[in-house]
């Protein structure tokens, strides 16, 4: 009974080991993403203080394609050219 219960504890803490190594992982991720927005709001406000190109409507908030049919719908759309 000891010998089952040394292995559970072994297999939660090789559980735990992973989970915390997963959420280093994310955290570093996200600190890479927290970086890379701030460096693009950097370069949109030189475009807007410069006066760059003026859009007439407002750009579409990006949403990932979620299904395959709206993944190849979305690579069609980026063939067309602009």
């Amino acid at each position: 009974q000891f010998a089952d219960l040394s292995d559970a504890a072994n297999r939660n803490h090789e559980a735990l080991r992973l989970a915390k190594q997963e959420m280093n992982e994310s955290r570093r991720q996200i600190q890479s993403l927290t970086c890379e927005v701030d460096g693009l709001k950097g370069v949109v406000r030189a475009g807007e203080r410069s006066g760059g190109c003026k859009r007439q409507t407002p750009p579409r908030p990006f949403a990932a394609p979620s299904s395959p049919a709206e993944r190849g719908a979305a690579a069609a759309d980026a063939g067309d050219g602009g």
